[in-house]
């Protein structure tokens, strides 16, 4: 840096800084055509799982059900991130009742994070036992059970279990 550029920098400290502007960045061209491509693929048809994500929304407080704090029940783009499932619909967990009507809990996304959270086990089971919300995941967890496969049983929480 040289003596004209430091006197520049100096000569301009006082003066106010323009502000900076943040966006959402847009969807790629690449992202727009995939999903277009997944779409296509479906039958421009909702699945299954859009459709449970559908009927959940309705049914949606707007409120986290650990926190409180406002979920993303009214924003169209994003509500689903407030549909947290209560037992894992991955593959290799409980496929069976991933769509069941009783398998979510409404968690905020932003703000505290409950549902990231929740997903990756920083809000355990054990912490859950001995908060108010226990007997709400109780009480949807024994509507669930009697529809979740022999196989996948094998995955349940033991401190769920212990409920039965």
């Amino acid at each position: 840096m040289g003596l004209k550029e430091l006197q520049e920098i100096r000569a301009n400290r006082d003066k106010p800084r323009e502000k900076k502007k943040y966006s959402i960045p847009k969807k790629s061209a690449k992202k727009l055509k995939q999903e277009a491509e997944e779409k296509e693929l479906q039958g421009g048809n909702p699945t299954e799982l859009d459709i449970w994500f559908a009927e959940r929304r309705k049914e949606l407080k707007g409120k986290c059900d650990f926190c409180g704090g406002k979920t993303e029940k009214f924003n169209n783009e994003t509500y689903r991130f407030s549909i947290a499932h209560l037992l894992a619909k991955r593959e290799a967990m409980f496929p069976s009742v991933a769509t069941h009507p009783a398998n979510y809990l409404e968690l905020c996304y932003y703000g505290n994070s409950c549902h990231t959270n929740f997903d990756n086990s920083i809000i355990t089971w054990e912490l859950l036992k001995d908060s108010k919300e226990w007997d709400l995941i109780v009480g949807k967890f024994k509507e669930i059970y009697p529809f979740i496969d022999q196989c996948e049983r094998k995955n349940i929480p033991s401190i769920l279990l212990n409920e039965i």
